[in-house]
């Protein structure tokens, strides 16, 4: 688990701790070790090759065991340490470390057994910020994948209150963006689902900013 701290052997350790993690028992006795948030960090190292493969095994323990995994992040300690883990990397990652951050946060949220995740990060305004961040980085690949996990907050039918006033602030902006987003991709489910955001955005509630000087007499 240590591996990656010795980059002379960190690819042969990460190969033989993800075929190791193939077995759940071994899978379970990794995630619950205090060691398992260091690679978040191993994952931020300079050593391109160190943070590539360290990335692979982070991406395998939290998706090969889904009802293992499910059970983890339902707890309310960890569930903010990973939140906290994984928006580091999404805000702080080289190109690579951000688009394949995001898009093991889309494929997690997107599971049933994370249910638990999937609500407490969506109905979070600094979460939203951040994925709103993506839909304008100048890379299109970031912005599908920060699309992808978008969706689901503005999907969600039981918004919270700020997380519903951000949407509705940046309705008219969000509006133009998609409109525009992926136009000519040739992809049935994307189109479909982009239209159904769409649709969603344009239910919100408009925020109309009073003409203070309408409140002055002559």
């Amino acid at each position: 688990m240590r591996g990656p701290e010795i980059p002379e052997v960190s690819l042969n350790t990460g190969l033989m701790l993800r075929e190791a993690i193939k077995h759940e028992a071994i899978a379970k006795s990794v995630l619950y070790d205090s060691i398992f948030w260091r690679y978040f960090e191993y994952v931020n190292t300079d050593l391109f090759e160190t943070s590539t493969d360290a990335f692979a095994t982070l991406n395998d323990l939290l998706t090969q065991h889904k009802q293992l995994v499910g059970t983890f992040l339902s707890n309310e300690t960890i569930i903010l340490r990973f939140i906290t883990g994984i928006n580091g990397l999404i805000t702080n990652g080289n190109y690579v470390t951000k688009r394949e951050s995001i898009k093991l946060l889309a494929d997690l949220i997107m599971v049933k057994p994370n249910y638990v995740l999937m609500t407490r990060y969506v109905n979070n305004v600094e979460n939203l910020k951040i994925i709103m961040l993506l839909l304008g980085d100048r890379s299109k690949n970031i912005q599908l994948e920060g699309f992808n996990v978008f969706k689901v907050f503005v999907a969600n039918p039981k918004k919270e209150k700020p997380v519903t006033d951000i949407l509705a602030k940046n309705r008219n902006k969000l509006l133009q963006f998609l409109e525009n987003f992926n136009k000519d991709r040739n992809d049935d489910l994307f189109t479909a689902e982009k239209e159904f955001i769409i649709q969603q955005i344009q239910t919100l509630p408009k925020i109309v900013i009073a003409d203070k000087s309408a409140d002055y007499k002559d």
